[in-house]
């Protein structure tokens, strides 16, 4: 009779886009959350939630208005997926796990938006303007998290990789700093990796850098795996 090897659990849940998705998918199958909940981020656009004070459900009713060009099938398709993403939240929210999580991290979105914008003739934004609309491209993201918070002992979210091109510097930082400025003000912790994986303008270094233009490598997610460790702890032995 063969035996499964022994693995590492980490007593937490992870959840979030495909930043989230590298990082789990790196540790195993030595080591597993004990939850997951991932998806792309485009899984996650507009009103992609609702909370009660009963509870907080992932829910398709912001589909439609998500995704106005789409066909009726993609939109049945895309509800059945958050059908499933919803399913592991309760079972997440059940289980009393903390959570990482890296929903809202793709900056990249964002920073794309603006560059293309000025592409199309807009001119070139403020600092303060940026920041406005990072505050308006997050309102749904910062709101999961200060709903999720009531639900679960902790919620910690994890930048994701930071690789701007040279035209998306200042958008992209803005989305970032926005970000973290309204979770740290709602009692979410941030795991940040810039300073350790990135330039003096926190661009990641290539050695950081995956093969495709968006995400870490290895050596990126090994960086975040570790401050993870230090967040929930080393995890606990069990087949």
């Amino acid at each position: 009779m063969t035996t499964r090897p022994e693995r590492t659990h980490f007593e937490a849940a992870i959840i979030g886009d495909s930043h989230a998705m590298a990082v789990w998918k790196h540790l195993a199958p030595g080591t597993v959350f004990r939850r997951t909940m991932t998806a792309p981020a485009k899984h996650f656009d507009g009103r992609f939630f609702a909370a009660t004070e009963g509870g907080i459900r992932i829910t398709a009713d912001g589909l439609s208005e998500a995704f106005p060009r789409a066909t009726a099938e993609v939109i049945a398709t895309m509800t059945l997926a958050r059908q499933r993403l919803d399913a592991q939240l309760q079972a997440i929210i059940e289980a009393g796990l903390p959570v990482i999580s890296s929903l809202g991290a793709a900056s990249y979105r964002f920073a794309r938006r603006v560059a293309a914008s000025a592409e199309d003739g807009m001119p070139g934004a403020s600092g303060r303007i940026l920041r406005a609309a990072a505050a308006d491209h997050i309102q749904h993201f910062v709101a999961f998290h200060e709903a999720l918070r009531a639900h679960v002992p902790a919620v910690t979210f994890m930048l994701g990789a930071c690789r701007y091109p040279p035209n998306q510097k200042a958008a992209w930082l803005a989305h970032d700093q926005v970000m973290t400025e309204r979770l740290t003000a709602a009692g979410i912790g941030i795991i940040d990796t810039r300073q350790a994986t990135g330039d003096a303008e926190l661009r990641m270094l290539p050695e950081f850098e995956a093969d495709d233009a968006l995400h870490g490598n290895a050596r990126w997610c090994e960086v975040v795996a570790d401050r993870i460790r230090g967040v929930v702890g080393a995890g606990v032995a069990g087949s």
